[in-house]
């Protein structure tokens, strides 16, 4: 039996962490006002898919990359219903799964270290759980 450490990371000036990966799953709360707040909780079991991707998109005329880790749950529309409540952020899950792959994406302009990183740190801690569950942990895996 391996005994591994929480990965938390937390924004400067939080109260609270902003990610949290233990042996129940991972955890993420991002800091943005909660009309915007795509938080999520997902156990491993749950989790189909783990990835790392890039995101390009055009702001005012320049082409701008966004690096997120991307979160698969194996029932998305079961993980959606239970984890946003509202109407609004079920249809701007709909959109994060169009434009990421699925509704739970932690982005590099909320955690301390780059999603890349924070994928790493994930597969070398868990990788036990990563294998008894088989989560996929490329994009085209899935």
């Amino acid at each position: 039996m391996s005994v591994t450490r929480d990965i938390v990371l937390y924004m400067s000036q939080k109260t609270h962490p902003t990610v949290v990966v233990n042996e129940e799953g991972i955890t993420y709360n991002p800091p943005v006002a909660p009309i915007f707040r795509f938080h999520g909780r997902i156990s491993w079991p749950q989790i189909a898919a783990l990835y790392p991707g890039e995101f390009t998109s055009q702001r005012r005329g320049a082409p701008v990359t966004s690096s997120y880790l991307a979160i698969i749950p194996r029932d998305m529309v079961a993980f959606i219903k239970s984890t946003y409540s509202s109407p609004f952020k079920r249809i701007m899950a709909g959109g994060q799964i169009q434009m990421y792959g699925g509704p739970m994406n932690i982005f590099q302009s909320f955690i301390p270290i780059s999603p890349q990183s924070l994928f790493s740190q994930i597969v070398a801690q868990y990788r036990g759980k990563i294998d008894m569950y088989g989560i996929k942990t490329e994009k085209e895996s899935i």
